[in-house]
């Protein structure tokens, strides 16, 4: 009678342990964000170059038209498609030199620069009157 109730006692102070430790597990605090994985803040930034439409592969096989500005560096930065009932469309833009006002992220990496635009605020003909002004979202102006 003893050996079992001794049995019984071991088996109720495992499961309390176990209880315990689980509990613990989940009352942690929840994971910081890695160091690598910061949110960009985006600035305004301002780029001449020549715009192209390439075709690039979407879901499922299907090609979908991006337009790329192409820099006098050579440098090739995607242009996102500019939202609002002013909205350019940027096929008007191909082969045209134009200047480009929008929000995005600048990251330097050695003596490489890659930019990354988010959102387009304006575009026009480099040297020439604005085609379109899209008024930003978060301005409160429209």
């Amino acid at each position: 009678m003893k050996y079992v109730l001794r049995i019984l006692v071991n088996l109720l102070a495992v499961s309390i342990a176990d209880v315990s430790v689980a509990a613990a597990k989940k009352a942690k605090a929840p994971r910081a964000p890695k160091a690598g994985k910061a949110k960009a803040v985006l600035k305004e930034l301002t780029l001449t170059g020549t715009v192209s439409k390439v075709e690039k592969k979407g879901r499922g096989g299907k090609a979908t038209a991006a337009y790329v500005l192409t820099d006098a560096a050579g440098n090739k930065i995607t242009l996102p498609q500019p939202k609002g009932q002013d909205a350019a469309n940027l096929a008007d833009f191909i082969d045209k030199n134009v200047t480009v006002v929008g929000k995005g992220t600048e990251t330097k990496r050695g003596e490489k620069t890659s930019i990354r635009l988010s959102r387009i605020v304006s575009i026009e003909a480099a040297g020439g009157e604005a085609d379109v002004d899209v008024p930003m979202a978060d301005d409160g102006d429209f």
